[in-house]
């Protein structure tokens, strides 16, 4: 067997992977990084690109500061005590610290503000209504030369080849209601004949996190081996000192000095781990995140004893699946006015608007493997769904596969649908008589600042208006995640860590791979990709000063 030397081992491309490699290489260590993967920017390259990352410059230059104990707090209530309080710290103190370091490490790596992109809990305290979510510049792709061809493929697009950053996206699900929507569309397509003149392959979201991560990576001509899975770690002494990578066919030791990073992601697309951690609500492969995510590196660490957190939870996200088999994500959608989401009893369970963790153990609580979201004509005609525009119908294709059902009444479609008849119209006839007051009385659709993000603001409440408009429409709503949230337990400096508390010298993990610093629930757009760039980062930092 070949052996390969480095100080540091990477294993996972994604944002944490190369955010790691980025800072080891920065502070002198010979730094590989190895993907399973024939593509390079695992989920995150997948994902809407967005990263919590509170008091950051670029939140710093558009006056929001904050001080570390406010985030401190809201972490903890976030986390509801379930996550180590010096991880908190650490992450809290690290974030802007690691946006200090790209600033100077490469021209490449540029961000913008989500702006008024609220906290998912802003009502808590040391919450923010306005948001803390940045997110990469678009980038032209063409910068990246060939390497632009080996990016993990992603199916957050737009028809046409348009691109939107998170916040042009929240004004164009507002095309014909709001003047900045209507000029957000135009805008788009606009730059899009201009892109297509010149030639130019503009990329945002988890595209452009990755894409100019990558770019800063081949400044330092920092090796990237693709088709390269971890077989094993090899331990020497109860230390983690590298790993046998398998490449090209063949095993190569690969030693560490400093220590290996597993950024492999979770088990996201492992059914066995699925139906053994998972309520049988949630068993069913449904995510999102990249299909190599198999929970390798999970389980590698528990050979070694490791201790494990938040197996039994999710980045869950309310999906519906399109005729092709394309898992597309529901986040505008919930907070559609003249609508609601129901269960097979015909009742709402929860707050439709509310951020989509929540959304979905709520439905999961109510015992609904598939839920229904209900629109009136008026809803179709006004607003964005998925990625049919306003105005336009649904597609033939998702009434023959049974994706959307539609009826002239509310007692029709329920038949049609299979949910209980009665119930469903006393519940919209509920809802109608709320809508009139714009006061949801049963679960409080609109009050927190993250539910109306997405609202109409031409309304008193920007998430609530009457279902009322013949025909009415049924949508099939499933259980997707993003990834999964549980994996190896790790301390302040990303060091796996055993039951006992004990680390496991030499062994650090990230990401999805790593048990999540945000517990059971979600502090903002970001608090994936935030977490996983920022525990790299760390982990670089750590392993730096390691002999």
């Amino acid at each position: 067997m070949k052996t390969h030397n480095v100080d540091f081992l990477v294993a996972g491309s994604g944002g944490g992977g190369m955010t790691a490699a980025l800072k080891a290489h920065s502070l002198g260590l010979d730094v590989l990084i190895v993907e399973k993967a024939p593509h390079y920017g695992g989920s995150t390259a997948m994902s809407g690109g967005g990263i919590w990352a509170p008091n950051n410059y670029v939140l710093r230059e558009h006056g929001i500061y904050d001080e570390p104990e406010s985030v401190v707090t809201y972490m903890k209530e976030v986390t509801e005590g379930k996550v180590a309080e010096p991880k908190i710290r650490a992450y809290v103190q690290k974030g802007p610290e690691m946006f200090d370091f790209f600033r100077k490490a490469s021209t490449h790596l540029r961000w913008i503000y989500s702006e008024g992109y609220s906290d998912y809990h802003p009502e808590f305290p040391g919450g923010r209504p306005e948001g803390r979510s940045i997110e990469a510049e678009p980038l032209d792709f063409n910068e990246l030369g060939e390497d632009k061809y080996l990016v993990q493929p992603s199916d957050i697009t737009m028809p046409g080849g348009i691109y939107l950053t998170a916040l042009e996206f929240k004004n164009m699900t507002m095309a014909l209601r709001t003047r900045k929507g209507l000029q957000t569309s135009f805008k788009a397509m606009g730059r899009t004949i201009a892109d297509a003149v010149t030639k130019k392959d503009m990329r945002a979201l988890g595209y452009s996190v990755i894409g100019r991560l990558k770019l800063a990576l081949n400044e330092r001509n920092i090796p990237l081996w693709l088709n390269s899975p971890v077989k094993e770690l090899v331990v020497e002494n109860d230390r983690v000192v590298g790993a046998i990578v398998e490449k090209d066919g063949e095993e190569v030791k690969v030693l560490a000095k400093n220590g290996v990073l597993f950024a492999t992601g979770g088990f996201d697309h492992n059914r066995k781990m699925r139906r053994e951690n998972f309520p049988e609500e949630a068993q069913r492969d449904l995510s999102l995140g990249s299909k190599h995510n198999t929970g390798d590196g999970i389980q590698m660490g528990q050979e070694l004893g490791a201790k494990l957190g938040f197996m039994d939870d999710a980045w869950w996200m309310p999906a519906i699946q399109l005729p092709n088999g394309t898992l597309f994500t529901l986040v505008s959608e919930r907070a559609i006015p003249r609508s609601i989401i129901v269960g097979k009893d015909g009742k709402r369970f929860t707050n439709e608007a509310s951020p989509y963790v929540n959304f979905v153990h709520d439905q999961i609580e109510s015992g609904n493997e598939v839920v229904y979201q209900i629109l009136d004509q008026t809803a179709v005609n006004r607003y964005m769904y998925g990625a049919k525009p306003p105005l336009l119908p649904f597609s033939e294709d998702w009434y023959k596969t049974g994706l959307v059902t539609k009826a002239d009444t509310l007692a029709e479609l329920a038949e049609k649908i299979g949910i209980d008849r009665d119930g469903f119209v006393q519940e919209v006839q509920d809802y109608n008589r709320d809508a009139e007051t714009g006061k949801d009385t049963k679960f409080g659709k609109g009050e927190s600042a993250y539910d109306r993000y997405y609202g109409d603001p031409t309304l008193q409440n920007p998430v609530m208006d009457e279902i009322s408009k013949a025909p009415f429409y049924a949508v099939k709503v499933v259980i997707g995640d993003l990834g999964t949230k549980g994996g190896l337990d790790t301390n302040e400096f990303a060091q796996v860590i055993k039951e006992n508390g004990e680390v496991i010298p030499g062994f650090y993990a990230t990401g999805n791979t790593m048990a999540s610093v945000m517990g059971y629930d979600y502090a903002g757009a970001g608090a994936t990709i935030g977490p996983s760039m920022i525990f790299g980062y760390i982990a670089a930092e750590h392993a730096a000063k390691q002999n």
